[in-house]
């Protein structure tokens, strides 16, 4: 069986967002690039349950960075907003959607957001109904996730850029 997914524009994941399969057989999906959600979808309509964090900061843009972006915003339609003749980016940088998702067997969804961190990597686990339980610092840099029962492996990269695994054991 296919299913087709076509939500609206305004709650739309593109094709680099990561996607994940919930125990009970429903989707979810990161939304937009500038946003930090994810919501549940099917059948083409997204359905109530709906996972965000707004807390997460909008990191600050480099003038020059800044500038070099007006400037072409100028001169053709930009995807900020930026129209050919006027318009502007804003001073902040976009919070990028979670790099990954996963579902553990009591229907929590863990996400790996992608903000910068000097520490390592953040890990929020969201209940079923959408309430952010609980944020997990992982002394380590890592860039995708699955969960596995009560298994969290974890890749990330080490100090010479070689892939390595992580698993964390879930308890609770």
């Amino acid at each position: 069986m296919v299913a087709r997914f076509t939500p609206d524009l305004a709650e739309s994941s593109c094709r680099y967002c990561p996607i994940a399969v919930a125990p009970d057989g429903g989707i979810a999906a990161a939304q937009g690039d500038t946003l930090y959600s994810v919501a549940r979808v099917g059948g083409g309509v997204v359905t109530p349950a709906y996972w965000s964090r707004n807390d997460l900061p909008a990191g600050q843009r480099d003038p020059a960075e800044l500038a070099r972006m007006n400037a072409q915003a100028r001169r053709m339609a930009g995807a900020e907003g930026g129209t050919s003749g006027g318009g502007s980016f804003s001073p902040y940088r976009p919070r990028f959607p979670p790099k990954t998702l996963a579902f553990d067997t009591k229907g929590r969804l863990w996400t790996l957001p992608s903000v910068p961190d000097d520490e390592g990597s953040l890990l929020d686990v969201f209940s079923p109904t959408g309430r952010r339980i609980t944020t997990i610092r992982l002394a380590v840099d890592v860039t995708m996730l699955k969960i596995r029962g009560d298994l969290l492996v974890a890749v990330g990269l080490d100090a010479d850029g070689e892939p390595i695994v992580y698993v964390f054991r879930i308890v609770g």
